[in-house]
């Protein structure tokens, strides 16, 4: 995306990722590609779930705590910073920061 400048300057304006699409990114680029069947295995998460957490259709994943869950494994597991594609998620589904589910309850379902 691109905006003109008073002088003709075309400036680019950065265009922000999903956190779909840094999942995917991180995935699919760089000297480690991987395919979602060995990372499902790898974490022991279904690969509809990868596959949705990538397509951010975050519905086919049952429960909220999951969907973040789920995302903050996935990312440690890719390289990313889980923090940084938990709260990407939280603003794409529209759930406010301080909403009923928090890191003590997605680390309480991922310790078990």
């Amino acid at each position: 995306m691109s905006e003109n400048i008073e002088n003709n300057e075309v400036v680019e304006t950065p265009v922000e990722l999903t956190a779909g699409e840094m999942l995917r990114n991180a995935r699919t680029t760089g000297r480690r590609k991987r395919e979602i069947p060995t990372i499902a295995k790898q974490l022991c998460i279904r690969e509809e779930f990868l596959d949705a957490l990538e397509n951010c259709n975050y519905s086919v994943i049952p429960e909220l705590v999951y969907v973040l869950g789920f995302a903050r494994n996935y990312a440690m597991e890719l390289g990313l910073n889980p923090d940084e594609i938990v709260e990407k998620i939280k603003k794409e589904m529209g759930v406010l920061g301080d909403c009923a589910v928090d890191d003590a309850d997605v680390s309480a379902i991922l310790s078990s």
